[in-house]
Parts: structure tokens; C-alpha cells; sequence
């Protein structure tokens, strides 16, 4: 493992010669079970790097801390390149199965190349090539089912009423309730299916390698009306036109839809009236609360009317030409362009109950966005070694350019539900407003960077980028950014043999972020393996922001809290005020949870048929693969997830839990034919 190439920012390195701090993960050993994003599968697999879930809708992504946060105003996100075009974010539009390998620069040293732009770290992302005179098709399939691993704890109609009846005495009578008893958890969500499909062929011989692949994601959610589609296609293509020259190519399209949540998992399941009805006496869907005049809606109705959906394409390409100029010296030049296009259409008919209540027609609303980015760079790399002495140089310059439009329609009082949002010309003009935005930023950028190492044992790196930004002043528009870094290799030192416990590392630096990590282990006998990945966070606290309604009065909360307000009969167990209380509604201890946890987040069962069964196949596996089987949480943390991030990637406002989308346990079914 010591003697493995490493991607190491415009170049390769090997491990035992690193300076800086990279983490290096396998996409295959990440990339167990279907996910939609990328990002999913590096939670818990790099030291220094915190990957936490946004929520669990299909097609959602991470946040990604490196080393902890650098800003408070400012992004903390890391920068991703892929394939070496910068800035490649939207990872759920890249299929995984194409990732060969993750590197992640986590330190000054590994990320001043890249400048302003790598202070929050770097997420290099390489995928697959093809390989001379290995031909290989490889076909891989997997399908399975997904569920709500447990349920919130709460009222039912019965302890809802009775509830109620503490704050107005005698408004339920509890041995004749109206309406219905209705899980409104049971309702809103389902077993969701997920498939996940890919057929690549590699080959090459000496002077063409390539890499194709196609692809087709299906995820639906656990909630109703959400899903994630996804198609990709991907070509890497490697030329060498003479000893002297070489081009190539890597190519990616994709095209996903998804269907986004139109219910919140607070407003509509973990507060929705148990009593009221999914449907009417006459079939149709319940319009308005029963028993008591506090207005109605129906989240059922609402998954199955109003549509919510973004469609999204892409297209990242990134060209070179390579030039071996004389023994040591390589000039490098690449030009590439990220296109993307996404449109986004939301309908809400004039049958919605909450439409039907406002006495108002349908409402649409249509947005688009185009963002073209092109980057052009130009390196000139030097590797040299004589006698104990190892130099590598690179110089090299860089411009970026990209630009964003936007467009929104919105329209109200739609008189016709059957055209949709494909009329919106028809609202009324002063029921219809327009809004449009442009944006732009260019780049430009030298590098340069010296790697020297005597007896392979001491090491010096120098790099440096200086960066001229548009955004910046006119009077600031140019920064530098340099960095030193030093290694010693004690255990290649003559003192140091026979002393086991150094085990070949590098001295650098570390760092303690909040204590997180993961364990994954492999068992195999035979033709059988089995392997599990645990993932674990400690000392970390979550905001709970719904337990502000929990002395609410005419909301659902939890059931086992709900016993432990104060009223006149209820003065010893009580550790909440009273209902209504002023001063529950206002920030207070109490709302902080203990967040730590332990996930068993992958477990595989594999079985690898032996060569000689199948004639023509060079490898067969099946596999049965679990996640999250099993979660260890705090006893007093009562939302369904405490990994869990309720306003995103804002810096600010990290931490807050507001009864977000639910992550799923899935079950899936695998199969991996190579010929």
C-alpha cells in the first residue's frame, strides 16, 4: 500500500513520499450499497473529514467538513475537482460505480496549490481508464426495498383528545372521538424501491486505452410523492499519437429528474391531528379538521396532487494534450467545460384541500438555470533523481470562467389544472410576477511547486498559486498563497530497526476536530465474504427545534413528553412548564440533545462463483447488503435521526434538527458479472 500512485493536485505521488495530509479512499471499498450522491459513502472512511447527511430524500447530499470549518460567513465546503476540471460540484449528477479513487487533501501543504479556493480542503475525484490488452465488460445490477427504520413516539387520537381536553375541559368526548385515529407516519410513507444499473466495457492496447459506461439509477423515497431518476453516460479515452505526443479525453453526460418532497416531516407528520381523516364519507380527500374549527389541509393529498419536480442535465468534458519535450520534462495542456442545465416545475392545483380552503385556482410556478464554466491550464512538469537526490518541479498557469442565468415565473389563479405549469401565460398579470438574475467570475492563476527528497528519506515541498479574481477589488485583485512542508522517515533510519510500532509512517501534522470515525472489517472463507462498515460521532449536541411546540395546543408532539408537562395534577413528574407557556417558547437548554452515535451503516453478505463454473466468465458475485441495520443513539434524543443537517450547508446554523427527512434502512440484492 506504501507504493501506491496517489492523484496529488496537477500530478501523482507515491504514498510513502507524501508531505502533507491526504486521505485515499477506494470507491470500492466505499461504494457498497446504492446511493445517489457520492458524498454519502465517505461518511466515516477519512480521518480529519466529517460527512454528515443533509436529510434523507433521494438525490440529497452532504456537508462536508474538513478539519473543521474555517469561516462563519464565508463557505466551508471543500473543493472537488474531477478528473481535474475544478469546481465539479452537483455529485449527484456522477455515477459512482465510475469512481476509481477519492483523494482528500486535508492540510496547507497538500491544498496551496490550488489557493483560495482549497482553504477548505480538496476532494480529488479520478475515475476509471482502461487498461492495455485487458478487455473487460463488467454488467452490475442491484435492487432491494427501503423503509422508515422507526417511528417517532407519537399521540395517537385517544391521548391527542385527551390532550386537548387539559387546555378546554370537555371539548373531546373520549368515548365518542369524531373523525378517525390516523398514523399520519404509517400514511405518508412506504416501502420504496431502488435499483441501481450499470454496463461498462474497458480495453486498450498499447497506444489507445478507454473507458464507456451507461448507467440508470432508479431511487424512490420513503415519503410519499419523492424519487430520484438518473441516467449517465461516460467516455475516458487515452491516445498516444507518437513517442512524443499524447491526447484525451473524459467525457460524462447525465440527465436526472426529481420528484421533490411537497410535505414537510414536521408541519405534516409529526404534527398533523391524528383525528382528522384521510378521506371524506364520500371517498374523496378530507378538506377540513373534524370536531374543532382550527383549519384543515391534507398531506396525503397533497403527495398525490401537487407536483413538485427538477430536472436537471449536465455535460463535463475535459480535453489534453500531453508533450514529452525531453527525458524528465512534460508540458500538459488541458481545455474543458462544465454545462449545466436545470429546470424546475411545480404545479399546485385549485383540488388541494389548502386551495380548495383558500377559495383559489391553481398556482405554478417555472424556473430555470444555465451555468457554463470553461477552464483552460498549463503545466510544464520536471522529474529528475541523481544519486540519493529526487527533484520534481511544476510551473504551470491557469484561467476560469464561469456564468449563471436565471429565470422564475411564478403564477396564481390558473384557470385550467389540466395544463399545469405548461400555461402559466394564462394566470391573471397581476396574479403573475417574472424575476431573472445574471452572474459571472473569471480566474486566473500561476503555480508553481518543488518536491525534493534525499535517501528517500528526508523531504521538502514548496508550492505556491498566486490567484487574480474578478470578485475581488480593483485594488486587491491578486493573492498569494504559499506553503513549506518537511517529512522525515524515521523508520528507513538505521537506529529505528527492529522497532515494530512506527510501522512506515510519515511525520507530519494532525489535527482533533469533534471525536468521529469508522470501523470496516472483511471476513472471507472460500468463495464466501462478509464485511460491515461502522460509523461513530461523539460529544456533539443537536438543537431540537420542535420540541418548541410541544406545550402547544392545538398541534401533535410527542406522546411520552406530553406526560411530563406541568399542570395542577401533574406537579412532580412535570420537567416542562405548563401549556402555552410563555417561557418554553423561548431558546433554552432544554432544546440541546446529545447528538453522538453509532451506525452500522453497511453490512454485506457476498458470495464469489469460481472460475471454472461459468464458461467465458472471468468473474461472478452475488451479494445481499444492509444499511443502516442498527442505530445507537442518546436515550433523550426522541427525532428520528440525530445525523442530521436542517438548514444544509449553512455555516451558521449547523446542528439544528426540525424534524428532517428521514433516512432509510434498504435491503438490497446484488449482482456483478465481469467477462
Amino acid at each position: 500500500m506504501l507504493n501506491n500512485q496517489l492523484f496529488f493536485g496537477y500530478g501523482t505521488t507515491l504514498k510513502k513520499d507524501l508531505t502533507g495530509s491526504v486521505s485515499s479512499i477506494k470507491a470500492e471499498d466505499a461504494y457498497v450499497a446504492p446511493v445517489a450522491d457520492l458524498s454519502q459513502a465517505l461518511q466515516g472512511r477519512a480521518a480529519g473529514v466529517f460527512v454528515t447527511s443533509i436529510d434523507g430524500a433521494p438525490g440529497t447530499g452532504t456537508t462536508i467538513r474538513i478539519r473543521g470549518g474555517n469561516s462563519i460567513t464565508e463557505g466551508n465546503e471543500p473543493l472537488y475537482v474531477i478528473d481535474g476540471f475544478i469546481g465539479g460540484e452537483n455529485l449527484s449528477t456522477i455515477n459512482p460505480n465510475d469512481i476509481e479513487s477519492i483523494e482528500i487533501l486535508k492540510d496547507a501543504s497538500s491544498t496551496a496549490i490550488y489557493g483560495a479556493r482549497g482553504a477548505n480542503g480538496v476532494v480529488l475525484i479520478t475515475t476509471k481508464k482502461g487498461r492495455p490488452y485487458k478487455k473487460r465488460l463488467n454488467i452490475k445490477t442491484s435492487m432491494g426495498t427501503q423503509v422508515l427504520p422507526k417511528k417517532l413516539n407519537l399521540q395517537n387520537a385517544r391521548e391527542y383528545a385527551g390532550y386537548r381536553n387539559k387546555f378546554v375541559p370537555g371539548l373531546f368526548d373520549l368515548n365518542n372521538l369524531p373523525g378517525a385515529d390516523t398514523d399520519w407516519q404509517e400514511v405518508l410513507t412506504r416501502s420504496a424501491l431502488v435499483s441501481d444499473n450499470l454496463v461498462s466495457l474497458s480495453s486498450g492496447n498499447e497506444n489507445t486505452q478507454f473507458y464507456l459506461s451507461t448507467g440508470f439509477l432508479n431511487q424512490e423515497g420513503i415519503l410519499l410523492g419523492t424519487a430520484f431518476e438518473r441516467y449517465s453516460l461516460r467516455l475516458n479515452l487515452d491516445h498516444k499519437i507518437s513517442k512524443t505526443f499524447k491526447v484525451g479525453t473524459n467525457l460524462f453526460l447525465t440527465h436526472s429528474l426529481t420528484d421533490n418532497s411537497v410535505i414537510s416531516s414536521r408541519n405534516d407528520i409529526a404534527r398533523e391531528d391524528p383525528l382528522k381523516p384521510v378521506f371524506d364519507e364520500e371517498g374523496n380527500f378530507q378538506v377540513f379538521n373534524v370536531g374543532i374549527d382550527n383549519g384543515g389541509g391534507n398531506p396525503f393529498a397533497d403527495t398525490r396532487l401537487i407536483t413538485n419536480e427538477t430536472i436537471r442535465d449536465r455535460v463535463l468534458i475535459n480535453n489534453y494534450i500531453e508533450a514529452d519535450i525531453i527525458e524528465g520534462l512534460k508540458l500538459r495542456t488541458t481545455l474543458g467545460g462544465d454545462f449545466s442545465f436545470d429546470k424546475t416545475n411545480i404545479f399546485i392545483p385549485s383540488t388541494v384541500p389548502d386551495q380548495i380552503i383558500a377559495s383559489r385556482l391553481g398556482s405554478g410556478q417555472i424556473g430555470n438555470a444555465r451555468t457554463v464554466s470553461l477552464l483552460n491550464e498549463n503545466t510544464l512538469n520536471y522529474l529528475k533523481t541523481f544519486g540519493d537526490h529526487s527533484l520534481s518541479a511544476l510551473v504551470g498557469a491557469t484561467a476560469q470562467t464561469s456564468q449563471t442565468e436565471l429565470s422564475t415565473i411564478n403564477a396564481a389563479e390558473i384557470p385550467n389544472d389540466g395544463v399545469e405549469f405548461n400555461a402559466v401565460e394564462l394566470a391573471p398579470l397581476e396574479e403573475t410576477t417574472i424575476n431573472s438574475g445574471y452572474s459571472e467570475f473569471s480566474l486566473f492563476s500561476l503555480l508553481g511547486r518543488i518536491n525534493y527528497s534525499y535517501k528517500d528519506k528526508y523531504y521538502l515541498t514548496f508550492s505556491a498559486r498566486r490567484d487574480g479574481s474578478s470578485r475581488l477589488g480593483i485594488n486587491n485583485k491578486y493573492a498569494t498563497f504559499p506553503s513549506v512542508a518537511v517529512a522525515w522517515r524515521l523508520s528507513d533510519e538505521q537506529f529505528m530497526s527492529g522497532v515494530d510500532f512506527v510501522n512506515d509512517q510519515t511525520v507530519i501534522g494532525s489535527a482533533n476536530p469533534d471525536f468521529f470515525g469508522g470501523i470496516q472489517n472483511t471476513f472471507a472463507y472460500k468463495h464466501i465474504d462478509l464485511s460491515f462498515f461502522l460509523q461513530g460521532v461523539f460529544g456533539n449536541e443537536n438543537y431540537y427545534l420542535d420540541l418548541f411546540q410541544v406545550t402547544g395546543t392545538q398541534l401533535n408532539s410527542f406522546a411520552d413528553l406530553r406526560d411530563r408537562i406541568w399542570t395542577p395534577e401533574n406537579p412532580d413528574n412535570a420537567l416542562i412548564p405548563g401549556f402555552n407557556s410563555a417561557s418554553f417558547n423561548r431558546s433554552n437548554s432544554f432544546f440541546v440533545r446529545d447528538a453522538g452515535f453509532i451506525r452500522l451503516r453497511t453490512l454485506q453478505l457476498g458470495y464469489t462463483l469460481p472460475e471454472s463454473v461459468l464458461k467465458g466468465v472471468s468473474d461472478l458475485r452475488i451479494s445481499f447488503t444492509g444499511t443502516n441495520l442498527l442505530l445507537l443513539k442518546g436515550k433523550d434524543y426522541i427525532g428520528y435521526d440525530p445525523e442530521v443537517s436542517s438548514f444544509g450547508t449553512d455555516d451558521v446554523l449547523r446542528g439544528y434538527d426540525n424534524v428532517n427527512y428521514p433516512q432509510n434502512r434498504s435491503f438490497v440484492f446484488g449482482l456483478d458479472i465481469t467477462f
